[in-house]
């Protein structure tokens, strides 16, 4: 869980040359669950890089995974918050190869 702000991102590394075919990010399923908001999925080389965006902006409601098309050129996946400031509190980001 981050500080209450706006644009809160977090990173995950994937190795080098893989083939990032999606990304699906699991919220808590709690009291706290509205602390994620509206989101988007990024690729990048660092963390908290926004280089190529993997579909549009995503609701926590939203159970539906972000397509990223088997991009190779990226190492980073970042979730970033868009939107008011809270918290960014997530149970699980998981990347899909292509």
């Amino acid at each position: 869980m981050t500080i209450a702000a706006s644009g809160n991102w977090v990173s995950v590394r994937v190795a080098s040359g893989q083939a990032i075919g999606y990304v699906m990010v699991r919220n808590r399923e709690d009291a706290y669950a509205y602390l994620l908001g509206n989101y988007e999925v990024w690729l990048g080389n660092s963390n908290g890089a926004e280089t190529y965006q993997c579909g549009g902006t995503k609701s926590a409601d939203d159970n539906i995974a972000s397509w990223c098309g088997g991009q190779t050129a990226y190492t980073h996946v970042t979730i970033k918050q868009v939107g008011a400031a809270r918290y960014l509190s997530v149970a699980e980001v998981e990347v899909y190869l292509a």
